[in-house]
């Protein structure tokens, strides 16, 4: 096991680069005006996994969300509001990372409240910005998901249905969205639901043979599309906070916010490891390409990398 100390503060959004050699990871800091607090990204970082030394810093504006490029070439963000502004932010930018340059890449007055969560295609020739409305003053809440075509920088028509969280599959055919009122899985073009589940979630991922998993609180579901039924569902110790798939499909890898972590056994839901780094809550994890190593980001900048054998 290797901590790592980072400039970050919260550490979100870890990714291996695909040598497995260096991680990514973004850096939320508070974020506070006198109608809200948030935890916006504002730093990406690229960190070497065996000696913790930082090999890539960028910064950029405090952001509603920010996501790395498939090919780790750019970083997509849309800008937070300014005190007292409304709308927010209107602006898509692109940050090439070789470069350290910025562009706009798409603008629009229709995004409000701002898009707090996005996914590519593995391609990155689409993008999905999940808009998760919450009902104030006795209105109805509504989601909506803008889905963005990355080569003409135009909007692809929009999905309506929930959007806490968001994910496409390895092929890129499906977009799996979910929320408090369940799960759906689009596809198609013009996209349209192929399945959809009642069991709510907060965080869900795609295994590269097509099972879909997902949860919220203590409670995790595995179904693959396709089938429209659960494969299983089980409990875990502690609240959901991430997960995600082992490059083999066998094994999940689950974050809490007591800041546990667990592997478990994707065909029996059976806990194999568990482990309690110190490090706080887990904002996120990671496998290595070669699902031989996993990274957990907790508090304070912290990030723990271990072999998964250990």
């Amino acid at each position: 096991m290797r901590l790592l100390k980072t400039p970050a503060s919260e550490v979100h959004s870890l990714r291996f680069a695909p040598n497995g050699v260096s991680l990514y990871l973004m850096s939320f800091e508070v974020w506070m005006t006198p109608e809200s607090m948030g935890h916006l990204p504002q730093h990406l970082y690229q960190l070497d996994t065996k000696t913790g030394e930082l090999a890539g810093n960028w910064s950029f504006d405090q952001s509603e969300v920010a996501i790395l490029a498939p090919d780790f070439g750019a970083l997509y963000y849309w800008p937070a509001a300014e005190p007292y502004t409304w709308p927010a932010g209107t602006r898509l930018y692109r940050l090439d990372l070789a470069a350290s340059t910025r562009e706009i890449v798409f603008r629009s007055d229709d995004f409000n409240p701002p898009p707090t969560k996005a996914a590519f295609t593995p391609d990155g020739l689409t993008l999905a910005l999940g808009i998760a409305h919450f009902p104030r003053w006795g209105s109805s809440a509504y989601d909506v998901i803008h889905r963005l075509d990355v080569r003409t920088r135009t909007e692809l028509k929009p999905l309506h249905g929930p959007a806490v969280c968001i994910g496409y599959s390895w092929d890129g055919g499906s977009l799996a969205t979910g929320g408090p009122s369940g799960v759906c899985v689009w596809g198609g073009d013009p996209a349209f639901i192929d399945d959809e589940w009642s069991a709510a979630a907060t965080a869900l991922g795609w295994s590269r043979d097509g099972q879909l998993v997902w949860g919220t609180s203590s409670q995790i579901s595995l179904a693959r599309p396709g089938g429209n039924d659960l494969l299983s569902s089980w409990q875990i110790t502690g609240d959901l906070s991430v997960l995600e798939f082992s490059p083999d499909s066998r094994h999940l890898l689950v974050g809490t916010t007591q800041g546990w972590c667990f592997i478990q056994d994707v065909a029996t839901g059976h806990t194999v490891s568990t482990f309690d780094w110190g490090i706080g809550p887990i904002h996120s994890v990671a496998f290595s390409p070669d699902g031989l190593t996993c990274a957990a980001g907790g508090e304070k900048g912290q990030v723990v990398v271990w072999d998964v054998d250990a």
